[in-house]
């Protein structure tokens, strides 16, 4: 399989991937609908909500999935196992409503994720999620954060990590939450708001970059440029 991704300069000054360009062989065009889903990368959703019903998927999942450029399938924490995992060419974790915290309490049966060698994005508490079972610490804050925030980027971080763009220096940014976590071991801290020192997080040697606000509400072709990053890089 081959592929790539065009970039186009978005008005906040990011450089945004288009949707993925496949060379998709000539007599595939006459093939299955499954046959030729198998050349485009699967995309794992986990759905980090206590009660993975409608509602919640309808608020944190199906926003996820319309931002990305690739199909995608929904998880929920609970059933996601190593062999499920591996099915997948990348995991996108989910946010939660505000009260939700259930998630965490599953951190310490998902150790064996710091062993996957593919592209894993955590939004709000799969940021909190991710950052946990990375080694970081969760705090309760008394003050939620809700609503649009100022976020500022460090955008030399971004270059000095490979993440090409021309990124702005702040963007407002969509929250929805009353924890954060410490920086992990073997993560950089790429942008920071009044309430997070570390709003956007990314792994030195591993293909994961974190956010806790929710790029999918007002920010969704971040969370794609994120995901073709990832996926192109090896």
């Amino acid at each position: 399989m081959v592929w790539g991704a065009r970039h186009t300069t978005h008005s906040q000054g990011f450089s945004r991937p288009q949707k993925a360009l496949f060379t998709i062989p000539i007599q595939k065009i006459s093939s299955t609908r499954e046959e030729v889903m198998t050349l485009y990368p699967s995309i794992g959703i986990v759905s980090c909500s206590s009660r993975d019903d409608a509602l919640a998927r309808r608020e944190f999942v199906w926003p996820l999935q319309r931002s990305i450029s690739f199909p995608s399938s929904i998880i929920p924490l609970k059933k996601l196992s190593l062999s499920k995992a591996k099915k997948f060419d990348a995991l996108i974790f989910s946010g939660t409503s505000l009260a939700d915290n259930d998630f965490l309490s599953h951190a310490k049966n998902l150790s064996w994720i710091t062993s996957l060698d593919i592209p894993l994005i955590g939004v709000c508490a799969g940021h909190e999620l991710l950052g946990k079972i990375f080694g970081g610490k969760i705090t309760h804050s008394a003050s939620p954060a809700i609503g649009l925030l100022p976020v500022s980027l460090n955008v030399r971080a971004f270059h000095l990590n490979g993440l090409s763009g021309n990124f702005p220096s702040k963007i407002s940014a969509y929250h929805l939450n009353q924890n954060t976590v410490s920086l992990p071991k073997g993560f950089v801290s790429l942008a920071k708001s009044s309430k997070n020192a570390h709003e956007i997080t990314l792994h030195s040697q591993k293909r994961i970059l974190s956010f806790q606000f929710h790029p999918e509400f007002n920010h969704s072709f971040l969370l794609d440029w994120s995901l073709n990053s990832l996926l192109r890089t090896e």
